[in-house]
């Protein structure tokens, strides 16, 4: 087979009459982009099959060789094809994962059939390319352009209501490096979340650098390619209509996101367009690593300065991140106005807020970090204006370089001391005497440079100062403080007022990026007056004897050096009657300077790097008055590390795998994710780096972006990646007290002093917190705040892991708590029951599930006051309907309103019953009564106003209604009850059915005592009533004519014990039972009489067995019976009459 190599450049290595090549239209795709894939050189009009795979030493992000679907083409008459492959958008088409090709290598074959038509024979033509898949570089650098329009205006027209018209507004962009690429992220149609993916970003951002005219042109540049040294200066005029704000118009603007793949240098200024430049204003742009969230005012409205510099005083502040709070002096800012603060009030990304009425020592604190630059000015006084941007206040040192000290024009310097003693700050520069001054406890000082001033220059009028605090005018300690530049201190502030702040020492470089530097207006016109000279200049001041080399073209190469002393000052111009080499545009925008002590044969730096301080302003000596071609404004210029080390948090995975949205830290186990960059912004190329990071133990890496020789070339790039898992005691410790997991990575290389970045990561430990109040009017909500309520969290086992009481507010917090499941659980107070909870399960107990990017609030309990429902049980004993005795045991039940048992109780020896902790309702009290009671009367009988028995009866038997509000004690529930009696009776009678009057019949208890006596009526009945339960006996006495007993029974048996005794002996037992009438006790007498004798012999012995008959007078037999043993014999029961006894002689 033969086989060829393509992209675009193809090599022939076939050496057939044919010449297959394959190539690719670009070398590099994103996913979601069309490849166009050409061939050429093969048989017409046969076959091709184009196959793409992954490189297996470089198969992309999902670490899978993919293979991909071929294409089959038919080649045309001239040998040639053209087919197109999308580029994977996601993993294997399931919809999501890393896309299958993403930064991979594919390697490319497009086999032809060649003459015979076949494939796998002999004369197949074969040509292979390879190609990338990979997005642009992320972006290392992130800036926002700071001071809105809107809010800018709103400065000038309180600085001086003369202002008025568009905003003209300058954002200038200087290139360090070549290979640099600028993604500029217009605020007006939201934020890009993928600014480098060059398919689906938004279509107004715009890619700079890549050489790709589709997805935008650098301004200035043709081929849209960026080199070090030029500079992108975005000029428009912000039209007035909207208030200067309208996302329907795409203009470059206050709130635009610039990132970039290499250290650039952003600066922005503007004024209106009255009075014009007079009122314009600037300020150096900080990349968003290193913004803040601890912000001091060395300034205020309470700062007295002779000019009334700060009589306007403002904070303007600009957020990175959603969801940002702001705090000035510990209480949050009710950011929309509404006089609540609650979840509303946060500023989201690229969002801006201005504190107004600012104070000397205001302290602004943020939940983000976000960017600050304070503004000042005289009000109504011509157009006295000054912008600083802000570094955070944990930033402040002890040391500071300037390198403008002027005695004309009058620079004059403003110190704050945020300590709370006294400090000593001592100053030296090239051309100044040494000496200090002090600074009272949290407070501004004001130092002028002047003839007649603090510093004086005696006649040198240019010179650096180093302000610093020292151990030994300060008892042992070198205390941080803060400074501020005021140029044109003692004047009327119209010519040249300007500002700048100060950067600490510890912050400075060898070099610097101008990147904004131009010497006068840009109207074109000449420069009248001043010898064609620029009236703003740069100066520069080395911290140790240095030569300064000023590449005026950004091209590589410096065009001029010069000597410098330490903290002497050098002022640059971009004039060739001034500087060799310059472009003499009088514009030193994109001019990179650089401090060296030594340089070679060709003027270019080869010794050691020197740190250097550099402002670039208006020159109050080269400025006139009604000039209207100087800029009355400057800035600080922020120095350029090289090589430039950016450490960014890129991700954070949560402890099960998944990838936390918000990019947070809020448990144990949490991986943060690091990647860190290196790049060489300089003029040479590094060797020897060595990147450390103490907390990422796996660090790994470089790769680099152009070779991979170990040698960080200028322009280049390299990563590191590395990750770190929180642990127990960066939780407790709150991340050391900050907030944050905060770490430096640190670069050092042969040519450069060391370099570092830190990153920190928040760690968002969020709240639980709620409120505990008092349902008053029993409606199931909260009336009254309830204080020092115990309210406990509980972890997912259970386990009690802090507690708390409510404050006078009602309301309760937990602070600094992980991500994860609690449960908060409320102990009512003495006297107090449960109404609802926020969850509704009303046990005192919320569960509540923390995200770990968010507070739970709300997390309320509703309780009320519990009451007690008593009363007593009394028995009447008198039968007069009132209670006599209390009664002990009686059974008493609460039912609620639905007639459920709520609770239980039984009577105390004094008849007393009690239900305590009853919540407020609706409820009824009922008595069960004892065996052999009955109730007599159930009344409430303490008047609590609004109980449906106060004071009477309520005619339920056993029950009493009672309606319980919060706290009260219902008493006097009370029921009487009295025994149920009943009676026993019966009849005598003889034996013939005849009543027996006059009877006398006994009722003995059990104990045979003597309970009742009565007699027969005429009809024979007796009867005794009001016998209490109980066992007795009843006994007849027999009256004198009736003296037999025929029989004494329970005639109508009940179920007594003694019902079945058949036992003649006039006693009946009765069991008688509550309210029962028992009767049928009946006894039956008789008046019969006997006849009885005996028979013997003559002998006077008795004879047995012998027969004797009884006769009546009829002569009837009336009865026989025979002798005993003893002779006698017996009738028995023998009615009154006339009979014959006649014996039947043995």
């Amino acid at each position: 087979m033969d086989e060829h190599q393509g992209n675009n450049n193809a090599v022939d290595i076939s050496g057939s009459f044919f010449t297959p090549i394959v190539s690719t239209d670009k070398q590099d795709y994103a996913p979601g982009e069309t490849a166009v894939i050409t061939g050429s050189g093969y048989t017409p009009n046969s076959e091709v099959i184009v196959e793409i795979t992954d490189d297996p030493d470089d198969p992309g992000d999902d670490a899978e060789v993919d293979v991909y679907q071929p294409i089959n083409v038919t080649v045309d008459e001239s040998g040639q094809f053209t087919v197109e492959w999308f580029v994977p958008i996601d993993n294997n088409g399931t919809g999501s994962g890393p896309p299958d090709a993403l930064n991979a290598t594919l390697n490319l074959t497009a086999t032809g059939s060649g003459a015979d038509l076949m494939f796998g024979t002999s004369d197949d033509e074969v040509a292979v390319t390879t190609f990338t898949d990979a997005l642009l570089a992320d972006p290392v650098q992130t800036y926002f352009v700071p001071l809105p329009e809107d809010d800018l205006f709103a400065t000038f027209d309180t600085i001086n209501s003369v202002a008025n018209g568009d905003i003209n507004n300058v954002i200038s962009v200087a290139i360090a490096a070549d290979n640099t690429i600028v993604y500029y992220d217009h605020w007006e149609d939201g934020y890009d979340p993928n600014p480098n993916d060059t398919v689906n970003k938004q279509a107004s951002t715009e890619i700079w650098g890549d050489g790709d005219l589709t997805n935008g042109i650098a301004p200035g540049t043709v081929d849209d390619i960026l080199s070090g040294g030029d500079a992108i200066v975005l000029d428009n005029a912000i039209p007035s209509t909207n208030n200067y704000r309208n996302p329907n118009t795409i203009l470059y603007d206050g709130a635009d996101r610039i990132q970039t793949t290499l250290p650039i240098a952003v600066t922005r200024f503007a004024f209106p367009d009255n009075p014009g430049s007079l009122m314009a204003g600037a300020v150096e742009v900080f990349n968003q690593d290193s913004w803040g969230d601890r912000f001091i005012a060395p300034v205020g409205e309470n700062t007295t300065s002779f000019t009334d510099a700060f009589e306007y005083s403002v904070f303007y502040v600009m957020a990175g991140d959603d969801g940002t709070e702001l705090f000035l002096n510990g209480l949050q800012i009710d950011i929309n106005g509404d006089s609540v603060i609650d979840a509303n009030d946060v500023l989201n990304i690229g969002d801006n807020f201005v504190i107004e009425d600012l104070q000397e020592g205001d302290e602004l604190t943020s939940s983000r970090p976000v960017q600050v630059d304070l503004v000042t000015g005289d009000i109504g006084d011509t157009y006295e204006l000054r912008w600083y941007a802000q570094v955070d206040a944990d930033e402040w040192s002890n040391e500071y370089i300037t390198p403008v000290a002027e005695e004309v024009g009058s620079t004059g310097y403003w110190f704050y001391n945020p300590n709370d003693s006294e400090i000593t700050i001592s100053y030296e520069g090239g051309n100044s005497p040494n000496g200090t001054f002090d600074v009272a406890a949290n407070s501004s000082t004001f130092i002028e440079v002047d003839s007649d001033g603090d510093i004086n220059l005696s006649g040198d009028n240019y010179s650096g100062l180093r302000f610093f605090t020292d151990a030994t005018n300060n008892g042992g300690a070198t205390p941080n403080f803060y400074g501020l530049a005021q140029v044109d201190a003692d004047g009327g502030g119209q010519i040249y007022d300007w500002g700048f702040p100060l950067i600490p020492t510890d912050q400075l470089t060898s070099q610097v990026l101008v990147g904004l530097g131009r010497g006068a207006t840009d109207d074109g016109l000449p420069l009248n007056n001043q010898n064609e000279e620029s009236r703003s200049v740069v100066w520069v001041t080395p911290i140790e004897d240095s030569n300064i080399f000023i590449d005026f073209d950004g091209d590589g190469t410096f065009d001029n050096n010069v000597a410098v002393n330490a903290l002497d000052s050098l002022r640059i111009v971009d004039d060739t009657a001034f500087f060799s080499g310059a472009e003499n545009d009088q514009d030193l925008t994109g001019a990179i300077i650089v401090s060296n002590t030594s340089a070679d044969s060709d003027g270019q730096p080869n010794g050691t790097p020197v740190s250097i301080a550099a402002v670039w302003g208006q020159d109050p000596p080269r400025s006139l008055s009604n000039d209207g071609e100087a800029l009355d404004l400057g800035t600080a210029i922020v120095p350029l590390a090289n090589p430039a080390i950016n450490k960014e948090a890129v991700s954070v995975t949560n402890p099960d795998g998944t990838t936390d949205s918000d990019g947070i830290v809020d448990q144990v186990g949490d991986v943060i994710n690091y990647k860190i960059t290196v790049s060489n912004a300089g003029f040479q190329d590094l060797t020897g780096v060595v990147v450390t990071d103490p907390l990422l133990a796996n660090l790994s890496g470089p790769v680099e972006s152009i070779n991979t020789d170990n040698i960080l070339q200028s322009g280049e790039t390299w990563t590191y990646t590395g990750s770190y898992t929180v642990q127990e005691s960066d939780i407790d410790s709150n991340g050391g007290g900050d907030g944050d997991i905060d770490n430096i990575a640190t670069v050092d290389t042969d040519e450069t002093p060391p370099s570092s970045d830190s990153e920190e990561v928040p760690i968002n430990l969020s709240s639980i917190s709620g409120n505990v109040s008092e349902d008053t009017d029993n409606n199931d909500t909260g009336d009254v705040n309830l204080e020092n309520v115990t309210v406990e969290l509980l972890d997912d086992q259970g386990t009690v892991i802090s507690t708390t009481t409510t404050d006078t507010d009602g309301n309760y917090e937990f602070t600094d708590l992980e991500a994860g499941d609690y449960t908060v659980r409320q102990t009512n107070l003495p006297g107090y029951s449960n109404v609802s909870d926020t969850d509704g399960a009303n046990d005192n107990l919320i569960s509540v599930t923390l995200p770990g990017d968010e507070d739970s609030t709300g997390n309320d309990f509703v309780d009320e006051r519990v009451g007690t429902i008593s009363g007593t049980v009394f028995e009447d004993t008198d039968n007069n309907g009132t209670g006599d005795t209390p009664l002990e045991g009686v059974t008493v039940t609460l039912l609620d309103d639905q007639g459920q048992t709520v609770d239980t109780t039984t009577t105390d020896v004094n008849g007393n019953y009690s239900f305590t902790d009853v919540e407020p309702g609706n409820y009824s009290v009922q008595e069960t009564n004892l065996p052999g009671y009955e109730d007599v009367s159930e009344v409430d009988g303490e008047l609590d106003g609004g109980d449906d028995t106060d004071n009477g009866d309520n005619n339920i038997v056993n029950n009493i209604p009672v309606i319980l509000t919060p706290g009260e004690d219902d008493t006097g529930n009370n029921f009487v009850d009295e025994i149920v009696l009943g009676s026993i009776s019966g009849t005598v009678k003889d034996d013939q059915g005849n009543p027996l009057s006059e009877v006398t019949v006994e009722l003995f208890d059990e104990n045979n005592d003597l309970v009742d006596t009565t007699t027969t009526g005429t009809d024979g009945t007796y009867s005794f009533n009001d016998v209490e339960p109980g066992n007795y006996n009843v006994v007849e006495t027999n009256p004198a004519n009736f003296p037999g007993n025929v029989s004494d029974q329970d005639s109508t048996p009940d179920g007594d014990d003694a019902d079945s005794n058949t036992t003649v002996d006039n006693s009946i037992g009765v069991t008688l039972e509550p309210g029962e009438n028992d009767d049928g006790n009946d006894f039956v007498d008789s008046n019969n009489g006997s006849i009885s004798g005996t028979v013997k012999d003559d002998q006077g012995n008795p004879l047995s067995e012998v027969t004797v008959e009884l006769f009546d007078e009829n002569n009837d037999l009336v009865d026989t019976t025979t002798t005993g043993t003893d002779g006698t014999y017996s009738f028995n029961d023998v009615e009154p009459g006339n009979y014959n006894v006649v014996e039947t002689n043995p």
